[in-house]
This record gives C-alpha cells, sequence and structure tokens, in this order.
C-alpha cells in the first residue's frame, strides 16, 4: 500500500511504521535512560583492576558472566 504524506512524496506503510518504531525508542531512552548496565560501578573497578594486574579479558569476562567485548570496553585506550 503506498501513501502520499505532505501531498508529494509516496511512502510505504512499512516505511512511516519504522519510522515511528524510532521516534519511540528515542522517547523511552530518553525516559529511561538507556540501556542498564552489565556490571555495577564496583564490578567494574574490580575488572578493570584485574585488567591491570595482568589476568586475561576472557578470564575477566568468564568470571562476571558477560562477553569479552563488554570487558575489553573498560581498558583504556592504547597510546
Amino acid at each position: 500500500m503506498t501513501l502520499y504524506t505532505n501531498g508529494t512524496t509516496p511512502a510505504t506503510e512499512s516505511e512511516i511504521l519504522s519510522a515511528a518504531s524510532a521516534i519511540s525508542r528515542g522517547r523511552q531512552k530518553r525516559q529511561n535512560g538507556g540501556r542498564k548496565p552489565k556490571l555495577s560501578k564496583n564490578a567494574r573497578l574490580d575488572a578493570m583492576m584485574r585488567l591491570a594486574a595482568g589476568e586475561s579479558v576472557n578470564s575477566v569476562a568468564r568470571s562476571f558472566g558477560v562477553s569479552w567485548s563488554t570487558i575489553n570496553r573498560l581498558k583504556p585506550p592504547a597510546e
């Protein structure tokens, strides 16, 4: 089904629904503050200390039950 918005541009129903969903997600993110963190502040500090001590990213991730990429984001950027 083709709909006409503003009298000029044809838009499909799915395009309109997709745009409405994106607006709704943005509104929810503002209201709820976004996604809940996988690790608490204390857990993040503990993980960062273990990384600084030389423990591997995979080992730390397994102990917290999260993916390696979650722990890898805690590492300071390489200079």
